[in-house]
């Protein structure tokens, strides 16, 4: 039984609980202005033959946010967790798989002494790539949960660096031999995210 989600590293709960993502916010406008624009665009959209990825003229750190990444990753597969004793009511004899299509950017570690968070685009920065798959942070929420399999895809965690890093597009995780004790609990003030 494999249920499919989707998280980023935009949306955030406001005071009143609501879910706040500029980035979906702004997207769904762009679509709708090319819509009324064109009339081939509705097509296009309806096909799946057109992506959208706007500009949400936010600074990096709003826009990009490592609390708003692992608080969206919680809220959205806490809330999935909650709904497994029905799948295996109505499923039974099969095991639980959550697909996670997880739209962040890529993240780093910044060990620079001069730490200054949220620089400048184009600036050196040095540190040490975030691996998000065995982030404490992230996992401790699936732990004896009753999910057989995570299986995590992250398209967009690519980047340039001084030495070629080739970061995992899909893991593919046995939630039963998933070592939690060695999970590496990250310090959220020194992960920042390459896209800013």
């Amino acid at each position: 039984m494999m249920d499919v989600m989707r998280i980023d590293d935009h949306a955030y709960v406001d005071n009143k609980g609501r879910v706040i993502n500029p980035h979906n916010q702004r997207e769904s406008k762009v679509i709708k202005d090319l819509i009324a624009n064109n009339s081939y665009m509705k097509e296009a959209f309806c096909n799946g033959g057109i992506f959208v990825n706007p500009d949400t003229d936010l600074r990096g750190y709003e826009d990009h946010n490592y609390d708003f990444y692992v608080n969206n990753f919680r809220r959205v597969v806490t809330k999935h967790i909650e709904k497994i004793s029905l799948y295996k009511e109505n499923h039974s004899g099969f095991e639980t798989v959550f697909l996670i299509f997880d739209e962040s950017s890529p993240y780093f570690e910044n060990l620079d002494s001069n730490f200054e968070k949220f620089t400048a685009p184009n600036q050196c920065k040095f540190g040490l790539p975030h691996f998000w798959w065995n982030d404490y942070n992230f996992l401790e929420c699936v732990k004896d949960s009753d999910i057989d399999y995570l299986i995590w895809f992250t398209p967009y965690k690519h980047f340039d660096s001084l030495e070629k890093i080739e970061l995992p597009k899909i893991i593919v995780c046995d939630l039963s031999k998933l070592p939690f004790k060695r999970l590496k609990k990250y310090d959220e003030k020194m992960i920042e995210s390459l896209e800013i």
